[in-house]
């Protein structure tokens, strides 16, 4: 039900019509999702839903409310205005309400695919088929789901702005498993056909092949060489818990007061940038604001954060496109971080290695163990290797590890020419190589 341009200024025309509010800020989210989930190498659910829904933000001076549901027709659109407005009456003033964003040009970006958007549940099941085939091949089992999804998003407000961004996703998350062992996968972006099934499902079985019969390793620290996968999960924790811009301007963040300082490796740099086809591109935000390349970390120093018009104003500066839905009581925070490439291969940092880890993905990761210093934990998962004289000798069992990611990416050795899109469906996408980490910390061993 992904609805056209005229259907969604009908929707437009009939909350604001009806809103009676000093100041309306609208957003209307309308997408085609469908799901293919696979387990024991048989597929066991297909899932489509389609969503037409309204989130309407209603400002009497500083006292906002705010109303979401999912709408048919224009007519219902009144309704959710209505109760917007409602909500707000009874609110306390919202000191930090900064108003709308006034009409700016949209810079053009290409996040649309055809054949993502036409892709069929049969297309799915033939992919969960190679992924089932490759495990069935290695006597293994298969896991996974393929997930594809066309939409449009909109966001208008009383003060003239209206601007319209259609978007494709599709992804492919699967583990090859033994008895004993497990190998990951993953694939995605707004192109389908940038999503390579065969060699995902290859790649994940020769990881559960080199894991099987997995050997204990002690804590301690270990060189590593980490997956785009890993790095994902680290990066999604330090969007929220280092670069959220209302917790620097709360004091509840490392960079409260260490802007401009040097805090990782010369060798790191990471920004964000909503506008790249490497991502799953959104060339504006929440509050209709184009978005805005941010470089975060310079050659390692602290260099910039990302913002709405709330935060922007209360330094003086102006958003840069980084708003999150309305209602939010956190952010703006970066929601597509990419890390810089460097020179090397995963081969190449693997054949330069003495002893330490190559590891597929961390899991159950934590990073409020101590956000001051951004201390992390978390697990290793499908896919943990000891590495001896430049050689994976063996898989062994997954361990926990506990570590500043100040000191890890202050201790970054190397990184990989090729770089990734992994987290297309965890809202905060990463864009990254394989990274090479010198004496990253391990606490702790597990029972798999």
């Amino acid at each position: 039900m992904t609805v056209e341009r005229q259907a969604v200024e009908d929707i437009v025309a009939r909350a604001l019509e009806a809103s009676r509010a000093d100041e309306t800020l609208l957003l209307v989210e309308s997408y085609e999702r469908a799901l293919t989930r696979f387990g024991e190498n048989e597929i066991h659910q297909n899932i489509s839903e389609d969503h037409l829904r309204l989130t309407v933000q209603a400002a009497l001076g500083k006292k906002v409310g705010v109303a979401r549901g999912n709408v048919n027709d224009a007519a219902d659109a009144g309704h959710v205005a209505e109760m917007a407005l409602a909500i707000a009456r009874v609110q306390g003033e919202k000191e930090d309400y900064a108003g709308l964003a006034e009409p700016r040009d949209i810079p053009a970006v290409k996040g649309y695919s055809e054949a993502t958007a036409g892709y069929t549940a049969d297309q799915r099941a033939d992919a969960a088929g190679l992924v089932i085939g490759a495990a069935q091949a290695a006597k293994m089992k298969a896991a996974g789901s393929f997930r594809t999804e066309a939409g449009v998003l909109a966001v208008a407000n009383s003060k003239g702005v209206l601007v319209h961004h259609p978007f494709t996703e599709a992804e492919l998350v699967a583990v090859a498993m033994t008895d004993d062992a497990s190998g990951y996968c993953e694939g995605g972006g707004w192109d389908v056909a940038t999503v390579d099934i065969e060699a995902l499902a290859e790649d994940a079985v020769r990881r559960a092949e080199l894991s099987k019969n997995p050997r204990e390793v002690e804590p301690g620290q270990y060189d590593l060489v980490v997956e785009p996968y890993a790095i994902d999960a680290l990066f999604s924790w330090l969007a929220f818990v280092v670069f959220d811009t209302r917790a620097c301007q709360e004091g509840r963040s490392l960079l409260s007061k260490r802007m401009g300082e040097k805090i990782m490796g010369d060798n790191v740099t990471v920004v964000d940038d909503g506008l790249s086809p490497e991502t799953v591109p959104l060339p504006f935000d929440f509050e209709g604001v184009p978005r805005q390349r941010v470089t975060l970390i310079d050659r390692g120093v602290a260099s910039g954060l990302c913002y709405d018009l709330a935060t922007a104003a209360k330094e003086g500066k102006k958003s840069t496109g980084h708003a999150l839905p309305p209602g939010m009581t956190f952010g703006p925070f970066p929601l597509n971080m990419a890390l810089e490439a460097g020179d090397s291969s995963v081969e190449e940092m693997i054949a330069s290695m003495e002893r330490g880890l190559y590891v597929t993905r961390f899991h159950y990761v934590n990073g409020f163990v101590e956000p001051m210093q951004a201390v992390f934990t978390g697990m290793t998962r499908d896919g943990t290797f000891w590495v001896e004289d430049g050689e994976i000798k063996y898989g062994v069992k997954n361990l926990r590890w506990t570590e500043s990611m100040l000191r890890a990416f202050s201790n970054v050795k190397t990184l990989g020419r090729d770089r990734k899109l992994v987290g297309v469906a965890d809202g905060i996408r990463t864009v990254a190589p394989a990274v090479y980490f010198k004496d990253f910390t391990f606490t702790g061993t597990t029972e798999h």
